[in-house]
């Protein structure tokens, strides 16, 4: 199971950065859903992305057979290795065009969880149109009360809102 964590630039970007509240109940959920989907005696946990730090001062519970951490690898080499090794992936910060593109990228049957929370406040063109972003095989999770829980609606449905279409005006074939 692959973590992606994205702070740096994000702690000052209106994208919501990787935080301890989302992320380490966000790992003991997708623990229990691999763990049941796969039937998996073991399963490891590598974190990838650019805060080797934050990663050093998580609390994880002592689920798995192994963690590892990268210290910081480039962009390429964490897209790189999420493509080719991960089996799992839980995007922490999911404004992060890195780790969607990796988790787009893995293997067909790969299992991937994200954020349901894009930006700080909810209320940006990433969340409005999650619809059209996140395909919809990905487990949204959501946190409430400390906890993560899985989310079953879109943005739009979740604020009672009509989804943010464009009016597009077709023409016949001539």
């Amino acid at each position: 199971m692959c973590v992606h964590i994205r702070r740096g630039d994000f702690l000052t970007d209106i994208m919501l950065e990787t935080t301890k509240e989302f992320t380490v109940p966000a790992i003991k959920f997708a623990y229990d859903y691999v763990k049941l989907k796969t039937k998996s005696p073991q399963i490891s946990l590598v974190f990838i992305g650019n805060d080797p730090e934050f990663v050093h001062s998580l609390q994880i519970p002592k689920l798995f057979a192994n963690t590892y951490s990268s210290e910081k690898l480039s962009r390429g080499e964490d897209i790189c290795f999420g493509i080719h090794y991960c089996d799992s992936m839980i995007m922490t910060a999911s404004g992060s065009t890195f780790s969607w593109w990796i988790s787009y990228l893995m293997k067909p049957d790969s299992i991937i969880f994200y954020n349901s929370q894009v930006e700080k406040f909810s209320n940006f063109s990433k969340d409005y149109h999650d619809f059209d972003i996140f395909p919809p095989e990905w487990i949204k999770l959501t946190l409430k009360n400390n906890e993560v829980k899985l989310e079953t609606k879109w943005w739009h449905q979740r604020n009672n809102k009509l989804p943010d279409l464009p009016s597009i005006d077709l023409q016949p074939w001539s």
